[in-house]
């Protein structure tokens, strides 16, 4: 996959089109400036990728079902997953997590947003003189 290349001038709001290159980039932003005849000092280059949902832990899961027995049970259960092999757990996660993404791709919760990683300030020529 290819990289893809964004450029802002705040660097918090990256809505700039889309480059293949970090270079190509940087002469968007220039050939912007120039079209409205502006000079900015800085502009922001980053690397757009693709956002992730988090995994589920099933420790906190596990965590949250202990303490539901405690409110309902009491001492009685109170170390219910105290007993819970490391292994076991492990198993748990992995398929929590499996069920969580066929789940996510099935119904269509995939991220619509995208993070901006590797943002480097450029410094610019007074761009709005050139030629």
């Amino acid at each position: 996959m290819k990289d893809v290349w964004l450029y802002s001038w705040d660097d918090e709001c990256f809505s700039s089109d889309e480059y293949e290159s970090k270079e190509k980039a940087i002469e968007a932003a220039k050939e912007e400036l120039r079209k409205l005849g502006e000079f900015k000092r800085w502009v922001y280059i980053g690397k757009k990728e693709e956002a992730y949902i988090p995994c589920v832990d099933a420790e906190n899961i596990l965590d949250y079902v202990q303490d539901r027995i405690n409110d309902e049970f009491g001492e009685f259960g109170e170390s219910w997953s105290s007993y819970i092999k490391d292994e076991d757990e492990k198993i748990l996660d992995d398929r929590l997590n499996e069920v969580f993404e066929n789940w996510i791709n099935e119904f269509g919760y995939k991220p619509d947003w995208y993070m901006v990683v590797d943002v480097e300030e450029i410094e610019l020529n007074e761009v709005a003189n050139e030629g």
